[in-house]
């Protein structure tokens, strides 16, 4: 017996969207695509939907099918497992088959479930169902006297009220729509024995949830991160929480318009009271399944707050702008064991390493000793470049190395080398340098210097090297333990991907680490093309992919746009050269354009009058930006094509010549100030968006990417102007 919804109708009822969009969400996944590939190259299916609300769209498709199965599992034994009457059967039959909801499921069948307790309440209605005497009855039965036989009959009746079909009706719109019948809920915390013992024997641990010793508020009134600060003391059994229902619930009790003769009102009245005391407000407040279902819905809500803050602030960490051309020495912070450095050059290649020892002044500061000092200069004048850039872990010592390193450059200790420092997050770097992926890159360092190796490769090239450390290392969520470690680690990976994939990756140059995060490939077919690379070098197209084992049509669909192919000369374009070649060099090869697009691409490229060697280029992307009007109303295909051949490539570097207005850029928010907001393009100083251009009046977050579009250029001035681009 299948259920009489589609996992489309549950999807377009979870994300509130229309049901044609939730429809070709649904095919897409069931399809087996993945949310990058969705998300670029099919949103003209999905009304341009985010990565973040496929996300939350693809676990409800999840959650749906799942509850499906469920229900449609119970069907099959439907009558082995309920004790109801011929019509409460059907009616519940009919529920089943409806709900959208699993705890409304669970609450649907369990005032029916078949229970082997014996109680006065099942004695009564086996009673009830027999034309045996009493007598007989209450012997069979272990009742002893009228009495009993009585108080067996209260129970049924008030067991039997509030398993009606009315009352559970009643029950599940007090849950699910309290306003409706103007009750609300206290929720309160307190201490357990057990948080007791902990508040007397370690007073400075119990302080995390002094808070929470006696707090009782409205549910609407409670913030997400009380609630999973609750919900962690209870799972360490420090705290615990009940819920009080307010709003005279024992007066609306549905039971109370049962037609009686006004003999039996009194009778019926304490019946009901006893029904709402011992089954009704328990159900809310303390048992299973409706009390469940309450804290779901507030532990969920804050939950999923939880992970998205997670997702958002991963998201803006693997996006940081990276620092390319220079070299970069890293110093990881400490005091007892000295500080490790780490030197590596403009591609990330270990040049050296290094330990800095402290000796306090006469002012009792940490200062670096005169050794130590003529060895940090020595690693950045080993560099061998104009310009260094110091990155200083944000461990704990790094004031103190701060105020090192600049008291060194004021006295121009580095020159003629120029030397800039900045602090980096260290979050995860000691997690790497313990990691296999670590021990296999570094087999001969020291761990500790490992970990500086991660700092300085992570200026130069964030996603690179942040791909390498498990996300919930990384150190940008909170109460990342108070939340569900499957649903954050798949939230997780899928920022991860999301990113990769967005930013693109050169195949012949990526790291296994790195190619496993784009969308359609695994270990399985990445150690396939390590492996087409090392006996083959070079791939020349994308076309090759199709060749490697694992990638058949389907992976090769969900990957080919998120990997690039560069000529291996000049990085952008075809050099006219004899040589030997199994396939041809295509320069679309070189951009996010889909190979499934490359004849829309080819068409646009001819109506502009380009060269197709010429795509990512600044003159190329000049003549596109001049024809926009030529494509925006040719379907939704060529302005997606004509979108992605305008973006920018991994290797093209904008310069203050190089763009014009009109163009769309990606930017870093560096800082904001009270005329506008400083976004770097990497032009070499920033641009401003001013505060006119905010969307409601709010400035983007510092250290985001956004996209911008450029309103005007001053060269003379090295002034660029940015307006926010829709979705920004």
């Amino acid at each position: 017996m299948s259920v009489k919804w589609a996992v489309a109708d549950y999807v377009a009822s979870e994300l509130n969207i229309d049901l044609n969009v939730s429809q070709n969400i649904v095919e897409l996944f069931e399809d087996g695509h993945e949310i990058p590939f969705i998300a670029r190259y099919r949103r003209h299916l999905t009304q341009n939907a985010s990565p973040d609300d496929l996300r939350h769209a693809l676990k409800a498709f999840e959650d749906a099918k799942a509850l499906k199965a469920k229900v449609e599992k119970f069907m099959k034994r439907f009558d082995d497992e309920v004790q109801a009457s011929e019509l409460q059967k059907q009616s519940l039959k009919s529920a089943l088959m409806t709900t959208m909801d699993e705890d409304e499921f669970t609450s649907l069948i369990a005032p029916f479930k078949k229970s082997k307790k014996r109680t006065l309440a099942a004695a009564a209605a086996i009673m009830k169902s027999s034309n045996r005497s009493t007598k007989s009855l209450e012997v069979e039965n272990g009742l002893k006297n009228s009495e009993m036989v009585e108080k067996a009959v209260f129970d049924y009746l008030s067991s039997a009220i509030h398993r009606n079909e009315e009352t559970q009706k009643f029950l599940r719109e007090v849950i699910t729509s309290p306003k409706k019948h103007n009750v609300s809920f206290l929720v309160k915390s307190s201490v357990t024995q057990k948080g007791l013992k902990l508040k007397k024997e370690s007073p400075t641990e119990f302080k995390r949830y002094e808070l929470y010793e006696a707090l009782q508020k409205k549910e609407e009134l409670f913030q997400d991160h009380q609630i999973l600060a609750i919900h962690r003391g209870c799972t360490t059994g420090y705290l615990k929480w009940t819920v009080e229902v307010r709003g005279g619930i024992e007066k609306k009790h549905p039971g109370l318009k049962i037609p009686v003769h006004h003999k039996f009102k009194p009778f019926i009245q304490s019946v009901i009271a006893d029904s709402t005391k011992r089954f009704f407000l328990p159900s809310i407040e303390r048992f299973h399944p409706y009390h469940r279902h309450f804290r779901k819905r507030l532990f969920s809500r804050a939950e999923e707050s939880a992970v998205d803050c997670f997702a958002s602030n991963l998201r803006e960490l693997f996006l940081t702008a990276p620092l390319k051309g220079r070299p970069v020495l890293a110093v990881d912070p400490g005091i007892k064991h000295g500080c490790k450095c780490a030197l590596v050059d403009k591609h990330g290649n270990l040049m050296n390493t290094g330990i800095l020892f402290w000796q306090r002044d006469h002012n009792g500061r940490f200062l670096l000793d005169e050794v130590s000092e003529k060895r940090l200069v020595a690693l950045v004048q080993e560099a061998s470049a104009r310009h260094v850039v110091i990155a200083v872990g944000n461990g704990k010592e790094n004031r103190s190395v701060q105020e090192a390193v600049a008291l060194l450059i004021s006295k121009k200790a580095f020159a003629p080398t120029d030397v800039e420092f900045c602090v980096v997050s260290e979050c995860g770097s000691s997690v790497y340098s313990a990691s296999d992926i670590g021990i296999a890159e570094f087999p001969d360092i020291d761990i500790n210097l490992r970990s500086a190796v991660s700092i300085a490769r992570r200026v130069l090239d964030p996603i690179s090297e942040y791909v390498k450390i498990p996300p919930e290392s990384l150190g940008v969520g909170s109460y990342q333990h108070s939340v569900n470690a499957k649903l954050l680690r798949e939230m997780l990976d899928q920022v991860v991907k999301e990113c990769v994939s967005n930013v693109g990756v050169d195949i012949n140059v990526a790291s296994s680490q790195v190619l496993e995060k784009v969308a359609g490939l695994n270990k399985k077919t990445v150690s396939n093309i390590i492996k087409y690379r090392e006996e083959n070098g070079r791939i020349l197209s994308r076309k090759v992919l199709q060749g490697i084992n694992g990638i058949g049509p389907k992976t090769f669909q969900q990957c080919a746009g998120f990997l690039y192919i560069f000529n291996e000369n000049s990085g952008l374009t075809p050099v006219k050269k004899k040589r030997r070649l199994t396939e041809v060099y295509n320069p679309l090869d070189a951009t996010p354009v889909h190979p499934e697009s490359y004849n829309t691409a080819e068409k646009i490229i001819a109506t502009i009058n380009a060269d197709i060697n010429d795509v990512n280029t600044s003159t190329f992307k000049s003549k596109l930006l001049k024809c926009k009007s030529q494509f925006e109303n040719a379907g939704a295909e060529y302005l997606l094509v004509w979108e992605l051949l305008c973006r920018p490539t991994l290797k093209e570097v904008f310069t203050v010549s190089s763009i014009e207005p009109g163009q769309v850029v990606e930017g870093t928010v560096s800082n904001h100030t009270q005329f506008g907001t400083f976004i770097d393009i990497g032009i070499g100083f920033a641009g401003l968006l001013h505060v006119s251009e905010y969307r409601n009046g709010t400035p983007p977050k510092v250290n985001s990417r956004i996209k911008v579009r450029v309103k005007n250029v001053d060269l003379a001035a090295r002034r660029v102007g940015f307006a926010l681009c829709s979705g920004s």
